[in-house]
């Protein structure tokens, strides 16, 4: 059965608010002086610039941290990253660039290229770089280091150099007040990678590796000499079928070679006029057909097709007219007809 409720009895219901939530005295809010846990920070005096306005950006943000992302997530240039990578980054945290290539990309992928590399560093630094834009320079000349060592090795080596980066950056990153570009900085990271190469030559070396000695060859033990064995007499064997069937047959006579060709008989006639001409070219040194021209003039080359070419010691030039341009099968000179045929070799 279903209540029915008047108009007086539902006015009469007390309408109850919650009350708000009383505001903290500021005389009893924590101090920071009185955490436990509270460490020594290291003097703004001995701090670098760069590092002193970092911490003066990270405990501005730290005020309000939601409006803080709020205003950060409405910046036209904003990269795309994680949200958890963004809390290390306005808290000046070190940030595991695999998390950046992992977040994108399909989990059997893993940053072992200087591509990927190069795709992940520069998308963590451009978050770096918006919310603190005095570090732009700084990872700058981080990335340009890094990357002269990435391209003065072997690929196989890059793993090992991306492993060794990680660390020491977490190094600067943890201590609060260090940088990336200083120069006792570099100098560690790349000592680092130079005593690595020592103590491990196989992951670090150059691209050339020496061959491998060969191993000692032993001289050969001599072999006592044994007594010679007596032949048995053994019954002889009856020769071949082949060879008793080819007694009493006549050896096949062989084919005789095919002349070398030669130019045709009426041709022959105009053959010393050619070979003056040919001389007197040589001579004056207006010969270009052929380096060694005095052997003639080439009957391959005007009848058919000579295939030494350069090497061809005749001439390559026309029987008729002594030209270098056509052969003598499409001359005209002397009336000649192109239907004549070559002769036969």
């Amino acid at each position: 059965m279903v209540k029915q409720y008047s108009d007086q009895a539902i006015q009469t219901i007390p309408q109850t608010e919650p009350e708000p939530r009383p505001l903290l005295n500021p005389e009893h809010e924590p101090k920071p002086e009185s955490f436990p846990f509270e460490r020594a920070s290291p003097s703004p005096d001995s701090l670098p610039p760069s590092a002193q306005r970092t911490k003066n950006l990270v405990e501005l943000y730290f005020r309000n941290l939601k409006e803080t992302k709020h205003a950060l997530f409405q910046s036209e240039s904003l990269p795309t990253l994680p949200d958890d990578v963004w809390d290390d980054i306005l808290a000046d945290r070190y940030v595991d660039i695999e998390r950046i290539h992992v977040a994108y990309n399909p989990p059997e992928c893993s940053i072992s290229s200087l591509r990927y590399w190069c795709m992940a560093f520069n998308t963590y630094v451009a978050g770096v770089c918006l919310a603190f834009p005095h570090r732009t320079e700084e990872f700058r000349i981080w990335v340009d280091n890094v990357t002269i060592l990435l391209k003065s090795y072997d690929s196989s080596d890059h793993p090992l150099i991306f492993e060794t980066e990680r660390m020491h950056r977490r190094i600067i990153f943890d201590s609060h007040s260090r940088t990336l570009d200083e120069q006792t900085c570099l100098e560690e990271f790349n000592s680092k990678i130079r005593d690595c190469a020592k103590s491990q030559p196989s992951k670090l070396q150059d691209h050339i590796t020496p061959p491998p000695k060969p191993a000692p060859v032993s001289p050969p033990k001599p072999v006592p000499a044994s007594p010679p064995k007596a032949a048995a007499a053994s019954p002889s064997k009856p020769a071949p079928l082949a060879s008793r069937l080819s007694v009493g047959k006549a050896t096949p006579v062989k084919k005789a070679q095919k002349p070398i060709p030669t130019a045709p008989k009426s041709m022959i006639h105009e053959a010393p006029k050619a070979m003056e001409r040919g001389v007197k070219l040589e001579q004056t040194g207006t010969d270009e057909t052929s380096v060694n021209s005095c052997f003639g003039v080439c009957s391959r080359w005007n009848w058919t097709d000579c295939s030494l070419g350069d090497l061809c010691r005749r001439k390559h030039v026309c029987f008729a007219c002594q030209s270098d341009k056509h052969s003598v099968k499409d001359c005209n000179a002397s009336g000649r007809k192109r239907s004549r045929l070559p002769p036969k070799y």
